[in-house]
């Protein structure tokens, strides 16, 4: 992975051009599915193109489930997205712009830990 400022995360340009390398969609996606461990019974697919648009649509589809059976603000909780970030997205009930919150923040786990993983 390039050596690039943490901070290219905060636009969806930035988390765009990290989800275009292969190794960094496949742990982003990993990182979903760790978190979604204990409340569904499904899994984030890999996308094969358009990575970003892809994750947030299948995150969208997730959302309603986890609404229903009254999970999503543990769900949100586990991907440690902000408490305002969350509830502004559920007032608007805007679940793609939500969607799109825990692509940036489960990509920002994963530049992270690789980050730190390899200056060690």
């Amino acid at each position: 992975m390039k050596k690039k400022s943490f901070e290219i995360l905060n636009t969806k340009n930035g988390v765009q051009d990290f989800l275009n390398t292969d190794n960094f969609v496949k742990k982003t996606c990993e990182q979903l599915n760790k978190d979604l461990i204990g409340f569904l019974d499904y899994s984030i697919e890999i996308p094969k193109a358009d990575f970003l648009q892809s994750l947030i649509n299948q995150l969208v589809s997730v959302f309603y489930e986890l609404e229903s059976s009254s999970q999503l603000p543990a769900f949100i909780y586990r991907v440690d997205l902000s408490e305002k970030l969350f509830k502004a997205a559920l007032m608007d009930r805007d679940f793609y712009h939500l969607g799109f919150q825990v692509v940036q923040r489960e990509a920002q786990k994963v530049f992270l830990k690789e980050h730190f993983k390899t200056n060690e």
